[in-house]
């Protein structure tokens, strides 16, 4: 399978690194905005998986996943949504709803290995 380009996408730098220390044999870059996300895509990075927490300030997990469906909708197919809490009422529908897997906080980090590897073989 090769190293995997993984994104993770989470409003506390934290989180972020904790994810890429815990996914080693994966390239994790991390982003802690949904709009450099978009920068990014628009410069043609490339991404196997992203990674993206449900509930951020400013642009949350939906609106990024809505505009990276209609901007770049072949990565819309490869986002894994991961949430500690949806407080909304419009995220608990959106998590509902999403056909993307979506992982509970805290989760095992093997399970986000597997998932990961999962997306990627059903491309």
């Amino acid at each position: 399978m090769g190293e995997l380009r993984v994104l993770v996408v989470d409003d506390e730098p934290l989180i972020g690194r904790a994810l890429q220390r815990s996914l080693r044999g994966f390239e994790v870059t991390v982003a802690t905005d949904g709009r450099q996300v978009l920068e990014w895509l628009a410069a043609g990075r490339q991404f196997d998986v992203i990674v993206c927490d449900v509930m951020m300030p400013g642009m949350d997990g939906p609106q990024l996943y809505a505009e990276v469906a209609r901007l770049f909708p072949g990565h819309a197919e490869r986002v894994i949504f991961m949430t500690g809490s949806a407080t909304t009422a419009a995220a608990q529908e959106f998590v509902k709803a999403v056909r993307n897997p979506v992982l509970e906080k805290p989760f095992d980090v093997e399970a986000l290995r597997a998932t990961i590897r999962s997306l990627v073989r059903a491309r």
